[in-house]
């Protein structure tokens, strides 16, 4: 319709369960591959500003 790739959006809170994966990650990012799934956490748009000197 809009023929947009992207749509920016704010959250205003985070899940409890998640927000405990995200800590894990940001202190070992190599947690992330423990993750069932697996993520990539330099992709997932949630985990992107815990690696802010890397190109994305």
């Amino acid at each position: 319709m809009f023929e947009l790739d992207e749509i920016t959006v704010n959250g205003l809170c985070r899940h409890e369960e998640w927000q405990r994966i995200r800590d894990r990650i940001a202190s070992d990012p190599s947690a992330a591959r423990s993750q069932e799934p697996p993520i990539e956490p330099r992709e997932h748009p949630d985990l992107r500003d815990l690696f802010p000197d890397e190109t994305r």
